[in-house]
Formats: structure tokens, sequence, C-alpha cells
């Protein structure tokens, strides 16, 4: 069984707090409606890599289908991999196959993230961890036949200043270094977000790095 790719997008900004303040980094968060898993919690926006595709193309098709928002994908952030109980598989599927019988297209979609949970940190980044996380996920399917979902986070910036449309989450926040912590973020995200901190800490958002041809570490 092949583990499951999602992505999913760290997009930042300059903003400031709608009171006057001056603008600082900050990075969009989106929560999970009452019927996503885990219900009501806070998340990177993304979702599943569909056969073939790109992961930046991905990830630019789920946040303009789910946000209708534009962005620009640069350097990746972080991994998250995690294997998914048999109970929790099951009630993916479940919730993927009553969602496309409402909505074909969105179903898949949210399904893919409905099924991510907690994943572990790794303290590297690179290549030799990259396939060293993608080639124990498929060993630990094949022995326990469970799926193992991994995460990868890229950093993001939006193309245009138009109002975010919120077709699939219950609610959205541009959050600082300081309110990472305001919110209930899902399990798989919270390892992301060491490294996010880090950059909200500066006084402007990086700049848009050189694009790498859109290759996940392998």
């Amino acid at each position: 069984m092949r583990p499951l790719r999602v992505v999913g997008a760290a997009v930042l900004q300059q903003r400031g707090d709608g009171a006057g303040s001056a603008p600082r980094p900050r990075c969009l968060a989106v929560q999970r409606s009452e019927t996503m898993n885990p219900p009501l919690a806070w998340e990177f926006p993304g979702g599943k890599i569909e056969p073939g595709e790109d992961p930046r193309s991905a990830l630019q098709r789920e946040l303009r289908e789910e946000l209708a928002l534009e962005v620009l994908v640069g350097s990746h952030l972080g991994r998250g991999v995690h294997p998914l109980s048999p109970s929790h598989s099951e009630a993916g599927a479940r919730q993927v196959t009553q969602a496309a019988e409402a909505s074909p297209k969105t179903g898949a979609e949210t399904g893919a993230r409905q099924v991510t949970q907690a994943a572990e940190a790794s303290p590297k980044t690179g290549a030799e961890t990259g396939a060293r996380q993608v080639t124990q996920a498929a060993e630990a399917d094949a022995e326990t036949g469970t799926r193992q979902v991994i995460l990868d986070v890229y950093l993001c910036w939006p193309q245009t200043s138009a109002e975010l449309e919120l077709r699939e989450h219950r609610a959205a926040r541009w959050l600082s270094a300081e309110e990472l912590d305001d919110v209930r973020w899902a399990p798989a995200d919270v390892p992301i977000l060491p490294a996010l901190r880090r950059l909200l800490c500066a006084e402007r958002i990086p700049p848009l790095p050189a694009n790498s041809g859109g290759k996940l570490p392998s």
C-alpha cells in the first residue's frame, strides 16, 4: 500500500492586526468544519496530490478550490509522517464516500485531509532524510496493513489581495509568531510550527526563493 502524499501551504503575508499596529509577518491558518476529522482543528490549507501531479501545482490547485486564493509556491518548510490506524482508515474512507456522494469534486479532496493525523517532527531535512521517511512508511504499510500519511508543507505567497472564500473550512486567521499557540492545531501540522515560528519572528517575511522545479524531498 503506497503512502498517501499530502501538501500544505504556509501562506505568508505582511499584515497588521486590524487595530492600527504596524504590519508584521503572519501565516494563514484555516479551521476545519465540524464534519472534518479532527473537527474544528486548525491547519495549513492544502490537500492530496493527484497521480502524476506536480506537488506545487497540487498546492496551487487546492488553495484555488478551497479558498479562491492564488499563490506563488516557494521552498519546502517541513514534513510529517504518521501511520493511520485501521479504524482511522475505515472512518476516512467512509467520510470520503459520503462527501463524494454529496459533491464528487470536493469529497476526495476533503477526505485526503480528513485522514491526516499526528506526525513526528524530523530533526533533519533533505534528500537522505526524506528518502528514509518514505521507505519507512512503505515498510510499515507492508507490515501492518495500515496506510502512512506524508504531509509536506511549503512556504507560499499570495498573488492577490482578494478576500478568502471559505468553501470547505469554518474560519480563517492570519497568525503572528506569538499567536500560533492561540489555536488548537491538527496533530499532523504541529511538527511544522517550530520552523514557522522562527520565520515569523523576523521583522519581515522572507523573499520568495527561486522555484526548485516543484520537487518534493525524495
